[in-house]
């Protein structure tokens, strides 16, 4: 390694040499593919041999940006615009993987991983103004890139684009069933709770399953069909699942749509009756509440107990 420094000294002056070239590289297709992959592996010649973490920073962001531009000309050369969202997250993925898997040292790793992730991000965007099946595509990538990086935050964040990337394939295959788009976003939302994580039941289990019930349930009012049958059962599903695991969350969630979808399957039944009939229920209740009251108070006060008794105590550790 001692003739590291006279090799990048060599590398970078050759570099000054042919600047003089550089307006005709820009200037033909050729010359702009044969610059970037000039600069791409001149930096990161010096990206390696370098021992000052800041220059090496420094050569290392150079080759990434080299090399992805190069992979955008390459598309553009090709005549294929479209591609250049999903091949720039391909290998902007790439270079993230390799930037946290591998041993690059700190500085290093900061500017590599940080240009992949920058890359990703401007790959995925590239992608959202070609047809559908790129972005998909596009964003398919992307997951695949961030669950291999080995991060924790990148691999929530590969969560959150595997559902975009759901929804773009759906979007692309005219999908057009809402629970084609609620359900993976549920099932995202459902994650943390089973991978483990403890918390209140409507911090880990309540946005998830509002979204699996409550989008459906918007549907499923005054319509026939599947759907409410399909629904009533996942909700009765969610309702014993709470009550078996002695959570809040889904005891109360599936409740409601239950209660809900009864009162739209009785209502037509209730619209046929004589108007006296629901008023002298409706009467007959309030007398017997009335008659009982005390009675009800003390049972409503047993079933909050109970409703209170359901959530486990939060962990001290």
């Amino acid at each position: 390694m001692g003739g590291g420094p006279l090799v990048v000294a060599g590398a970078w002056a050759a570099g000054v040499a042919v600047a003089p070239a550089a307006g005709w590289a820009l200037a033909t297709e050729g010359g702009t593919l044969l610059a970037l992959l000039a600069v791409a592996g001149v930096a990161g010649v010096c990206a390696a041999l370098l021992r000052t973490a800041a220059l090496r920073g420094a050569s290392a962001g150079v080759a990434v940006v080299a090399l992805l531009g190069l992979v955008v000309a390459i598309a553009e050369a090709l005549d294929r615009p479209a591609a250049r969202g999903p091949a720039l997250v391909v290998a902007a993925g790439a270079v993230l993987v390799a930037g946290t898997r591998a041993r690059l040292g700190e500085t290093v790793t900061l500017v590599v991983a940080g240009l992949g992730a920058a890359g990703v991000g401007a790959g995925a965007l590239l992608a959202a103004d070609a047809p559908e099946p790129y972005l998909a595509v596009a964003l398919t990538a992307a997951v695949t890139a961030l669950l291999l990086a080995g991060r924790e935050a990148l691999a929530w964040t590969g969560l959150a684009v595997a559902v975009t990337a759901v929804w773009a394939w759906a979007g692309a295959a005219d999908v057009r069933l809402l629970e084609a788009y609620t359900l993976p976003a549920a099932a995202a939302a459902l994650t943390p709770a089973a991978l483990g994580r403890r918390g209140s039941s409507w911090a880990l289990l309540g946005p998830g399953l509002a979204l699996a019930l409550l989008p459906s349930l918007g549907l499923a009012v005054d319509a026939g069909g599947a759907r409410p049958v399909v629904l009533a059962a996942a909700a009765l599903a969610v309702v014993l699942a709470g009550t078996r695991g002695g959570r809040q969350a889904p005891l109360v969630i599936g409740a409601v749509t239950l209660l809900l979808l009864g009162v739209d399957a009785l209502a037509p039944v209730a619209a046929r009756l004589p108007r006296w009939v629901p008023i002298g229920a409706a009467g007959l209740a309030l007398l017997w509440a009335g008659a009982t009251w005390e009675r009800r108070l003390t049972q409503l006060r047993d079933l909050r107990a109970r409703y209170d008794a359901l959530e486990p105590a939060p962990d001290p550790g």
